[in-house]
């Protein structure tokens, strides 16, 4: 909010990261400002300022912010199962064990802030341990017999997602 209304002749210059990118629409002490395209991935620094003729104000504080919009890079897959009795099983394969281990690879190490997301029956119910490319997941519901599907998918902390694997 600005601290008084404008004067006749004065506007509120927006700058990005140093940069004008606009003027800024004032109504009374509030004002709105939309970034016309699309603000760069990464960090990003807004101010603004009240310039009037050929004189300028002080710059309000900075609102500084993070555009993270892109999915994760890395890929993960799912290898098989651990089953308690029977031991490793295929993708495909027959479990005993009401609550298997899930595990798998990535295409690559995770990003920091990156997880894996574990589905079953295309619900998301947990996340993954993640050692360097590899990914493990213990059941935590008793599960009954039936056939299930699990997939996985890496997320980033700005909940962007990889495309799941084939179940």
């Amino acid at each position: 909010a600005l601290s008084a209304a404008l004067g006749a002749g004065q506007t509120l210059a927006v700058q990005r990261d140093g940069l004008a990118v606009g003027t800024a629409v004032v109504n009374g002490t509030s004002w709105t400002f939309v970034v016309s395209g699309t603000a760069p991935q990464g960090p990003n620094s807004y101010r603004a300022q009240v310039v009037a003729g050929g004189g300028f104000g002080a710059f309000s504080n900075t609102l500084a912010f993070t555009l993270d919009s892109l999915p994760p890079t890395a890929l993960a897959s799912v290898g098989g199962f651990e089953d308690d009795v029977l031991g490793a099983i295929a993708v495909g394969g027959f479990a005993s064990d009401a609550t298997p281990k899930v595990i798998g690879t990535l295409s690559t190490a995770p990003g920091t802030g990156e997880s894996v997301q574990v589905l079953r029956d295309g619900s998301v119910v947990g996340s993954a341990s993640v050692a360097d490319r590899a990914w493990s997941f213990v059941e935590p519901t008793a599960l009954g017999a039936g056939l299930y599907a699990y997939q996985a998918r890496v997320v980033d902390a700005a909940a962007n997602t990889s495309a799941a694997s084939p179940s």
